[in-house]
């Protein structure tokens, strides 16, 4: 090549790199950042260390609060330390030098030697990063140790606090907290609660290094599938499983997880470093939510059929007429120095395995306090009530607020109790800082139990999928039910069974979710709310000359979130009285049949009145069967009934007989008074309702609001009040509905007390 050639060769390189200083060309266009940067000085050459030497550090000192993420850069160069010029800094700059100090990114940079002015050297001067550089060493800069700076410019980082190996575990940690489990054997009992341990991960199913475990390991492993604890197993003689799929090993459960991926774990990479040479096999107890279950699990019955026992009435003290008052059944036990046995359910909840948590303690039911709920505890909870570890803690009344004392408050469980009772908590009802607002509540793991399979709804939409035509498979056919009878008990029961949550409407007519293509294979359902699957309510199967109304196909609306109200006890107590009142005046009471059959006693009737304070204790409103278009006029009272039938009254004697009663029509639903952070809505004179947490009153001095006794014999009776009794409007608990009260009548006076909801009976 002649020299001419090798000369203007030469003479067009050096051109083009004048022209790339000189043109403008900005530090952005070369680091690919949008940050402001302070000008580039004009006036060294940028190179770039490709092979950085060994001795070369970096550090930020100078920081005011000793902090190690942030102060004035230094870098070591043939080991003395120098600071860097702040000419053309960015955030990629900053982002490769916290990235190489071991943080994940950088907050931000400050110009002017915020950190203070270093001393010694400038090592370097015009720094430009893409970004993607491992260290600074391998950003384009000046020659090292050329620049034209002063101390005053030099440059300071703030890195993010989180360092890359807190990422690294926190992903990892993310990661194994998702990883999906499974017990795989050759047994039919479904589900599966022994056999192998599997996890998914790396997009298969993957055994794990039997090393160290132990039968802590597999009761968190359990509990995650739904079964409230493990049992110990025999050596199988079975161990090599997967063997080469084998990724986990030393495993360290506390018993206090909920999920197998927070326990502490390690990775192995390669099979052969499984010392055992085996995989984890478990055993599952398998509680009494499974289909095979000795004594299968019962849920609150939500039909309720009181059967009245003669040693149920039972006659008041004799001090009673004299102080005006009543005191018989729990509210007269005496204080129990030794702790009572304990009691504990789950209501409020619309699936299996969810609810509020509450306890029974001297006769009387209670809520937990969320405030310090933690996993822990909720899963001492799960699995004392059959279930597994929590699932998910529900905080401050999110399944509705209960009612009555808040029992425990500051729970603290180590774990490993077998009963709530026997974890720390503070005195019994004794937090002031708590209301019903606070109440506690747990979703457990549940086992897959099969029962979802059982039955479907077809027909809903892919916004409104929880709502269709219902199908049900009997003896391995599917086919339709008829509606006759269907109800909300019937359909409560079909909701919980899909995992759909409550029942809000049960459809006697599906006609609009498409024609029924299959036959109509029982009618007649009749559910308690008890069951598990609609296959274990009663029903009867459809006869082969025996047809069902037309377009009668039973169908169904699920949500999560329904009213649930029930009458305040202590009003009702305390607004007792008896009074006789002249049966002229008494004519639109008669009407609307308020009034005993039986003749009047000197043309006056013997009214027992109280008044009715209605709760709404749910997560949504209560609002009318009806709409409004469609409410009753009574001329006489001069207003319209929203519900003809709201509340029902009875007077039940020794032998269950009705001797005397009454009912209460809705004809003004409102928010009479609210609990603190609830607003009240409804009104007479808008929309009728009772919103959640807000109360309906009915005083004792409106028509109606009594019970005619007229006639009524002097003994001991029980007092029975039952509201929504025709179940017309969807609740999340109907158990609590029906109340009773001992109630003793003299002839002259009346005496009501003692009074329970049925449901907190302890054989209910």
């Amino acid at each position: 090549m002649s020299s001419y050639v090798i000369c203007r060769s030469l003479f067009l390189l050096c051109l083009i790199s004048s022209v790339l200083f000189h043109t403008g060309q900005s530090q952005n266009d070369l680091s690919g950042s949008g940050a402001e940067t302070k000008p580039v000085k004009e006036k060294e050459q940028i190179r770039t260390e490709e092979k950085p030497v060994k001795e070369k550090k970096v550090r930020l000192v100078g920081s005011l609060y000793g902090n190690p993420w942030e102060g004035r850069l230094e870098v070591l160069h043939k080991g003395k330390w120098g600071t860097v010029c702040d000419d053309g800094w960015d955030m990629a700059i900053s982002n490769v030098v916290c990235r190489w100090l071991g943080y994940i990114g950088a907050q931000n940079y400050i110009f002017d030697s915020y950190f203070g002015q270093g001393r010694g050297d400038i090592w370097l001067d015009n720094v430009r990063c893409y970004g993607n550089e491992t260290s600074l060493w391998k950003c384009r800069h000046n020659p090292v140790g050329e620049n034209d700076c002063t101390h005053r410019e030099d440059v300071g980082i703030r890195c993010e606090k989180k360092t890359l190996e807190e990422q690294k575990a926190y992903r990892r940690k993310q990661r194994l907290r998702k990883m999906k489990v499974r017990l795989t054997s050759s047994s039919t009992l479904m589900p599966a609660s022994d056999g192998f341990l599997e996890v998914y991960a790396r997009n298969r199913w993957r055994a794990i290094c039997s090393d160290d475990w132990d039968i802590t390991d597999s009761k968190v492993v359990c509990g995650m599938l739904g079964f409230p604890d493990a049992v110990p197993i025999g050596d199988t003689g079975k161990r090599q499983h997967k063997r080469k799929s084998i990724m986990l090993t030393n495993v360290g459960c506390s018993g206090k997880e909920s999920v197998f991926g927070d326990c502490p774990m390690d990775d192995l990479k390669d099979w052969k470093s499984c010392t055992s040479k085996s995989s984890v096999q478990i055993k599952c107890k398998r509680g009494d939510l499974v289909l095979d279950a000795e004594e299968p699990m019962k849920f609150m019955r939500q039909k309720v059929n009181t059967v009245v026992e003669e040693n149920e009435i039972t006659p008041p003290p004799p001090e009673a007429f004299k102080s005006n008052k009543v005191e018989f059944g729990i509210q007269n036990e005496q204080p129990v120095k030794s702790r009572p046995l304990p009691w504990i359910r789950l209501r409020g909840g619309g699936n299996f395995g969810e609810g509020r948590v509450e306890v029974k303690y001297r006769g009387k039911w209670g809520t937990v306090c969320s405030k310090g709920w933690d996993k822990v505890s909720a899963n001492v909870v799960c699995r004392q009530l059959g279930f597994g570890s929590a699932k998910e803690l529900v905080t401050d009344g999110g399944y509705g607020q209960g009612i009555g004392p808040i029992w425990l408050n500051k729970v603290s469980c180590k774990g490993d109790e077998k009963d709530i009772l026997d974890c720390n908590h503070g005195s019994w009802n004794a937090s002031r800082d708590c209301t019903h607002t606070n109440d506690a509540g747990v979703k457990c793991h549940v086992p897959d139990i099969g029962v979802k399979d059982k039955v479907q709804v077809i027909g809903g939409t892919e916004l409104s999928p929880n709502q269709g035509r219902v199908l049900i498979e009997i003896d391995n056919t599917w086919g339709t039910i008829c509606s006759e009878g269907w109800d909300l008990f019937d359909a409560a029961v079909l909701c919980r069974q899909m995992g759909m949550g409550f029942a809000r409407y049960a459809l006697e007519r599906s006609v609009h979710f498409g024609a029924p293509r299959l036959d109509i294979l029982i009618t007649d359902v009749q559910c308690d709310g008890s069951e598990r699957m609609l296959q274990e309510c009663s029903y009867r199967k459809l006869s082969v000359n025996e047809t069902c109304p037309r377009n009668h196909r039973a169908g169904v609306v699920c949500g999560e979130y329904l009213p649930d109200i029930l009458l305040d006890i202590h009003r009702l107590e305390e607004s007792v009285y008896l009074q006789d009142f002249p049966e002229y005046m008494l004519q639109c009471a008669a009407e609307e049949n308020c009034l005993s059959s039986v003749p009047a006693s000197f043309g006056s009737r013997r009214l027992l009145r109280f008044s009715s304070a209605i709760m709404n204790r749910g997560t949504a409103a209560f609002r009318p069967f009806l709409d409004r278009y469609n409410w009753i006029w009574h001329a006489c009272h001069v207003h319209f009934h929203s519900m003809e039938v709201f509340t029902h009254y009875d007077i039940v004697n020794h032998k269950g007989e009705r001797v005397a009663e009454g009912h209460k029509a809705s004809f003004c639903l409102e928010d009479v008074y609210c609990d603190s952070g609830a607003t009240p809505y409804f009104s007479c004179e808008g929309q009728q309702g009772i919103s959640p947490n807000c109360v309906d009153l009915y005083a004792n001095n409106i028509d109606c609001q009594w019970i005619d006794i007229t006639g009524v014999k002097p003994d001991s009776y029980l007092l029975r009040i039952d509201t929504n009794p025709d179940v017309l409007v969807a609740e999340s608990d109907y158990s609590n509905n029906e109340i009773l009260c001992q109630l003793y009548y003299n002839g002259f006076q009346v005496v009501v007390g003692g009074c329970r909801y049925v449901a907190d009976d302890d054989n209910y």
